[in-house]
């Protein structure tokens, strides 16, 4: 018999685990994830795997590292400690949406693993994005608010994809992924093999964001919290349309393209209200 705070540490660390290459796997008691569970604790995930790189920008100042380099090494840092998951699903999202001409030619290029010139591109605008908008935040404003938008915007772009993942049907049944695919790319049906999370995640999720909702706050006030989470939930509503219209549901790429956008979303709307 397991107490609820050994529950929500497993949960926690089922989540990271799949979110980062964090090692906690030893911390997690399940067999096979059970995304109706963990998924909720998203938001907490993206605080931890947001650490490092906010570790590095509180020494930043000690350091005399300019804002610009400061923000490039913190993202680098961030896509390290991801293992680029998410960037991957926005690169093959691009691809997959805008290089097929129907359905099924866009989910076969969205399992492929070379990556196009639709994806390079778009993954040259989110990193662009984030790394200007970040050393924005520090050469206007002290270190710690910085490190409070960057703590904040990992856990609400996390929160994000939960919202398709829990709105919208798969994709891809997993009858239409093959053992080889399973295998190159664990992402590929990935509802359907570990379950998804439903509407019933909603406040779990929602008291599991606070703590990222308080960094938002205090790093940029009542006014500017709410005109990001405006941003980001905009920018999360436009990629759930952008993947019923091209593929009629969402795939594990889906997701990882709503965090990296929502990211750059909340980011950019941070740097306008300050």
């Amino acid at each position: 018999m397991t107490t609820p705070l050994e529950d929500l540490l497993n949960d926690l660390a089922e989540a990271v685990a799949f979110l980062s290459r964090l090692p906690v796997s030893q911390w997690v008691r399940r067999d096979a994830p059970d995304f109706k569970r963990s998924s909720a604790t998203f938001p907490l995930a993206g605080l931890v795997v947001s650490i490092p790189s906010v570790a590095f920008l509180a020494l930043c100042p000690a350091l005399e590292v300019p804002p610009m380099l400061s923000a490039l090494i913190a993202i680098v840092l961030l896509v390290i400690v991801t293992g680029a998951l998410h960037e991957d699903g926005l690169a093959d999202v691009a691809d997959g949406f805008f290089g097929g001409h129907d359905r099924a030619t866009k989910l076969a290029i969205m399992r492929d693993s070379a990556i196009g010139t639709y994806g390079t591109l778009a993954l040259m605008g989110s990193l662009g994005i984030r790394v200007l908008c970040l050393a924005a935040l520090i050469g206007t404003h002290d270190i710690g608010t910085a490190m409070l938008a960057f703590l904040a915007v990992g856990g609400l772009s996390r929160a994000a994809m939960l919202i398709p993942w829990s709105l919208m049907p798969a994709a891809r049944p997993i009858e239409s992924v093959t053992p080889n695919e399973a295998i190159e790319k664990p992402a590929a049906g990935l509802s359907a093999r570990y379950g998804a999370p439903n509407r019933e995640i909603a406040l779990p999720a929602l008291l599991f964001a606070i703590p990222a909702l308080v960094a938002l706050i205090l790093a940029v006030g009542m006014v500017g919290a709410i005109m990001a989470l405006c941003a980001g939930l905009g920018v999360t509503y436009l990629t759930m349309r952008l993947a019923d219209r091209h593929i009629g549901g969402h795939t594990g790429d889906v997701l990882g393209a709503t965090q990296q956008l929502s990211e750059a979303g909340l980011y950019l709307a941070l740097v306008i209200a300050m």
